[in-house]
């Protein structure tokens, strides 16, 4: 009796387990209260953050889900999302899908914006789902930036290749230079010091001709002024005596109180 029991207790939990999942699912694909039309998503973009039953919100109001995922046979190489959403859902003409995350699960959901709610409503039609645009996300925005900025770079990668492949060269280039720069400055150095010495030693030489040889000068400059004077005597006396360069001066004449002097006369 007591394993029948246990049997019939196990049994019980069992569909009371069943009963609480369908109603679970029924909960999560009833109804929003009203009734729901279909509408319809044609991309070429990335669905896969979203999947069947995923939300459709229309500005965070839950206003309906995701009904199927597919491929869009009247548009080759589209995706086609179908939705079921409340008919009391203000979509418009005017109004935009984009792809959004929920949270940090990861999970996606459809977001719908208007961008000019007073545009006429958007008629449903379940026959004919009505169309509605689907534009890049965040995310998909954020993925379209950064390829580009990847492109940007690698564009800029390939134009600074070239001066990168330089550097090498221009290192060497520059070494060289400052090597050249080095040695003209060591030889304009070394020719400071030479002319400081050749400067030393001229003013050395000026020194001593000065303490040395300009009083020897002024004794030559003496000497010489004597020889010409005397010079300047005996050219005088050749003047007024020719003849004794021939026969010599002779005696000299007798002055006044001598024997011979002779008065010289007195013209009137």
């Amino acid at each position: 009796m007591e394993n029948k029991a246990h049997a019939l207790a196990a049994g019980a939990f069992v569909l009371l387990m069943f009963a609480l999942l369908a109603g679970l699912a029924f909960w999560l694909t009833r109804d929003s209260g009203g009734q729901q039309h279909r509408y319809e998503i044609s991309t070429t973009q990335n669905v896969a953050y979203l999947q069947p039953q995923s939300l459709v919100r229309y500005r965070g109001v839950a206003i309906g889900r995701v009904d199927s995922i597919g491929f869009d046979t009247r548009q080759p190489g589209h995706v086609l999302l179908r939705l079921l959403i409340d008919s009391n859902a203000p979509l418009t003409r005017s109004s935009y899908a984009t792809i959004a995350l929920q949270g940090v699960t990861g999970l996606g959901y459809v977001q719908i914006e208007d961008e000019a709610p007073e545009s006429p409503r958007l008629a449903a039609n379940d026959a004919d789902p009505p169309r509605i645009s689907l534009r890049p996300g965040l995310l998909d925005q954020l993925l379209g930036q950064s390829q580009a900025i990847v492109g940007q770079m690698s564009q800029l990668a390939s134009t600074l290749e070239p001066s990168f492949k330089a550097l090498p060269a221009l290192s060497r280039q520059a070494m060289t230079t400052l090597q050249s720069l080095e040695q003209a400055a060591h030889g304009v150095r070394n020719t400071s010091e030479q002319m400081a010495q050749g400067s030393a030693a001229l003013a050395q030489t000026i020194d001593t001709f000065g303490a040395a040889t300009l009083p020897k000068l002024g004794e030559v400059a003496d000497e010489t002024s004597r020889a010409m004077h005397q010079l300047r005597r005996t050219v005088n006396a050749v003047d007024e005596n020719p003849q004794a360069l021939i026969f010599g001066n002779g005696p000299a004449a007798p002055g006044p109180g001598e024997v011979g002097f002779e008065r010289p006369e007195v013209r009137p």
